[in-house]
């Protein structure tokens, strides 16, 4: 597994309780706050993640979710795998040449099969066809909804909370239908 840039790891759930209900309840308090009660609990669940090749990102998840509007990475037992030795962690992709893969720590190796997981990018400007310079008319209503001042036009899940990416999917939804209902 190729890992090119710094991560949170979270588990899935936490003695029985999923991750989300437990983000629910920290996500009212300031996001420092929540990182600070957090950060003990995935360094006794996970150790240290340097150690197995993975690189931690410099603050905890809701910070994370402040400062990128990213989501950190829900573990369902990769690290598990790394640790046993299943799956090995390689620095960033350089280059690829036939069937060798050059990394960006200058590391090669030979592989029969790549699969890819680049990430995803939401660059409104791409997705509308503005222009880089239109970025000033991106705006964020009361219902967290993105648009261009274009009527009619929203964004549905685009908005990353600590509450759950499909839960804010659902309310984004409500609130798009909402909008629509009034306007007739």
């Amino acid at each position: 597994m190729a890992v090119r840039s710094p991560v949170n790891v979270i588990p899935r759930d936490l003695l029985g309780i999923p991750i989300l209900r437990i983000s629910l309840l920290l996500s009212r308090l300031p996001f420092r706050v929540a990182d600070a009660l957090t950060a003990p609990l995935v360094r006794l669940l996970y150790g240290d993640l340097v150690r197995l090749g993975l690189k931690k990102k410099p603050y905890g998840v809701f910070e994370q979710i402040r400062k990128e509007g990213t989501t950190p990475v829900l573990d369902i037992g990769t690290i598990r795998l790394i640790r046993e030795g299943h799956i090995k962690i390689y620095a960033g992709i350089d280059r690829i040449e036939g069937r060798t893969v050059v990394f960006s720590d200058g590391r090669k190796e030979e592989f029969d099969v790549l699969v890819a997981a680049i990430g995803y990018d939401r660059n409104y400007a791409e997705i509308l066809d503005v222009g880089e310079e239109r970025h000033d008319d991106l705006r964020v209503s009361a219902g967290r909804q993105k648009y261009f001042g274009k009527e009619g036009l929203y964004f549905c899940g685009f908005w990353v909370g600590p509450t759950g990416q499909i839960r804010e999917i659902a309310l984004d939804a409500q609130r798009i239908a909402g909008d629509i209902a009034k306007r007739g």
